[in-house]
């Protein structure tokens, strides 16, 4: 039922560029979109940032180009293969802080795991020891 509205909706869309910084570089002035991972997994099938380790204290951050109907259609294709990042109009990088902001004023929608979360500006960081688990001890 979602699949044929939401195909729609991002043929439709115009991607606002983001300006990107990772540790404090800039990477992107003209990102259209922008995933910022831990793990390698987004919606639980679409490998959106395959290097990643969820304990190493990296961001993986992968950055889409040039979005426009033709380019959403040719990603569709490719974007299960954990390879599509080799891809010259994907950047890649690793960091352990993340910063998106508007790259022309304009702001962009932000969601988080899939749940609308305002617009950016926004900021990733890492808080040691953030997480407590228990666990059974190994046998």
């Amino acid at each position: 039922k979602w699949v044929l509205p939401g195909l729609k909706t991002a043929f439709a869309y115009q991607f606002p560029p983001m300006r990107v910084e990772v540790d404090g570089v800039v990477v992107s002035e003209s990102a259209q979109y922008a995933v910022v991972g831990n793990c390698r997994y987004s919606a639980g099938v679409f490998a959106a940032t395959p290097k990643a380790l969820f304990d190493d204290g990296l961001f993986d951050v992968c950055l889409f180009h040039g979005l426009g109907p033709p380019k959403l259609a040719a990603l569709a294709c490719v974007v299960w293969w954990p390879s599509f990042i080799e891809r010259g109009d994907i950047t890649y990088v690793r960091g352990a802080r993340v910063r998106i902001t508007p790259a022309l004023g304009e702001a962009a929608p932000l969601q988080i795991d899939g749940d609308p979360a305002g617009h950016v500006p926004a900021a990733f960081s890492f808080e040691e020891r953030g997480v407590q688990m228990v666990a059974p001890m190994a046998k």
